[in-house]
């Protein structure tokens, strides 16, 4: 995600991950709350809208700017290091700022998928040759794979909007 070329829809991605993420991610509010202290900490730069991937232990947060999903990348990470009072070296909140939207890695992987390049489309087209002979049963199985691919990209957590914390 992080070595991807920036295409710049003003929208810039963060992915957290790490001990911390994933301890609090079992406490939506906590997660919540967290978010709202890290955006708020990001010297007003405002974290939009966050979305949480259980299943990978990570989060997804989405910034309207580059300058400020830097700034919000480096308040989680100071944030995690706040966290960490052993200090033993483990960073408890990696924080991987990509120039992109979530929305384009969705669109770069279903494209891939359909052009043969996705995770398994090898084995796929492999299967599907070897069914139909032919070209045809490659695209089925291209079609197959996407269609699966997106049916669960639908089952995923939705975006949650992130609203800055009540003033004191």
């Amino acid at each position: 995600m992080a070595s991807a070329p920036a295409q710049g829809d003003g929208r810039d991605c963060i992915l957290l991950r790490g001990p911390f993420v994933r301890g609090i991610m079992a406490a939506p509010p906590a997660l919540r709350g967290w978010l709202q202290q890290v955006s708020a900490d990001a010297t007003g730069k405002r974290l939009e809208r966050y979305f949480p991937l259980p299943s990978a232990g990570a989060v997804v947060l989405e910034c309207t700017s580059c300058e400020g999903a830097k700034a919000v990348a480096a308040a989680a990470r100071r944030l995690g290091e706040a966290v960490n009072k052993d200090g033993g070296g483990v960073a408890l909140v990696e924080a991987v700022h990509s120039e992109r939207s979530w929305q384009e890695y969705i669109v770069q992987v279903l494209q891939a998928l359909w052009d043969g390049e996705g995770e398994g489309s090898a084995e796929a087209e492999a299967v599907g040759a070897e069914a139909a002979g032919g070209a045809a049963q490659s695209e089925l199985e291209r079609l197959r794979c996407l269609l699966e691919t997106w049916e669960g990209l639908r089952a995923m957590p939705a975006a949650v909007k992130l609203e800055p914390l009540p003033a004191s």
